[in-house]
């Protein structure tokens, strides 16, 4: 829709500079003001006047671009801190990670040496119920 409306501003301004510049065809001579014996163009009118609201379009848009130079460099700034801090960030996660990596070998290491050290669990006695069989008190006294 902003494409449709862009594009017909642009043709309602070509119109209009297509009339002024049929309806302005008359020359007139140009002289820069220090020089007035230097050089005289002799130019159309519309050319006068276009060429001036160029020069004053391209004149405005350099002033403004300088103008935003320091929000430009305080947007640099801001992006440099911000990357740094992001690499910060991700240089604290990758310790965290090796860090939590290195315990977890440790205690799977102590673990190991654990299960070394524990003697294996002697058979079970004559006496004692077999695994999963259930014993009633009447059953001991027998």
């Amino acid at each position: 829709m902003m494409r449709l409306i862009r594009l017909l501003i642009a043709a309602v301004a070509a119109v209009y500079l297509i009339v002024f510049a049929v309806q302005n065809r008359d020359v007139v001579d140009v002289v820069v003001w220090p020089h007035t014996s230097f050089a005289a163009l002799s130019l159309p009118v519309w050319g006068v006047l276009l060429s001036g609201i160029v020069i004053g379009i391209v004149l405005a848009a350099i002033a403004v671009w300088l103008g935003g130079w320091r929000w430009r460099s305080r947007a640099a700034a801001a992006h440099r801190t911000l990357r740094s801090q992001e690499r910060r960030q991700e240089a604290a996660e990758r310790r965290e990670e090796y860090a939590a990596a290195q315990r977890a070998a440790e205690r799977r290491k102590a673990a190991e040496l654990e299960k070394k050290r524990t003697p294996a669990l002697a058979a079970p006695s004559a006496q004692a119920p077999a695994t999963g069989s259930l014993v009633l008190p009447s059953q001991n006294q027998a």
